[in-house]
């Protein structure tokens, strides 16, 4: 994908720090998407497998085991139940690091992409450049939802 956006940056009219901080931020935004897709995936699993646990101790409430303690105690025996607890775990273990990755990453991401908002006139310094500087934009908003527009 960075090898696309290179390509696309090098065949418009920008100054080369322009084109290395606009790289940078697709590469930080691709990085945000990816932490994003790993907490939902996290959160799946984790809520499936918090799902099997529930309805397996409330199925063995219904056959008649009233102690929920034991229910619990019985679950963790057979091989599912383990299989099941361990990816609640795990899957909330990885919500957690996913979820701080994911910040992480979006304030990198913000932090950059209010630079070059910031630094526009600099970056984009002669006339052509600043007013092909629209149409990079509108690029970069449709195919990778960067906004540049505004903060």
């Amino acid at each position: 994908m960075e090898q696309k956006t290179a390509e696309k940056l090098s065949q418009v009219d920008i100054s080369p720090m322009a084109e290395t901080l606009l790289l940078e931020l697709v590469s930080r935004k691709e990085k945000e998407k990816a932490a994003d897709v790993l907490v939902k995936r996290a959160g799946i699993l984790t809520m499936i497998s918090m799902a099997v646990l529930l309805l397996s101790i409330f199925y063995m409430q219904s056959q008649g085991h009233n102690e929920v303690l034991q229910n619990i105690l019985v679950l963790f025996t057979v091989w599912w139940g383990q299989l099941a607890a361990v990816s609640c775990i795990l899957g909330a273990g990885t919500l957690i690091t996913g979820k701080r990755k994911l910040v992480k990453a979006e304030e990198e991401f913000e932090k950059l992409r209010e630079e070059l908002i910031q630094r526009s006139e600099e970056l984009w310094d002669t006339k052509e450049r600043w007013e092909t500087r629209h149409e990079l934009f509108s690029c970069l908003q449709e195919n990778y939802d960067i906004n540049l527009f505004h903060l």
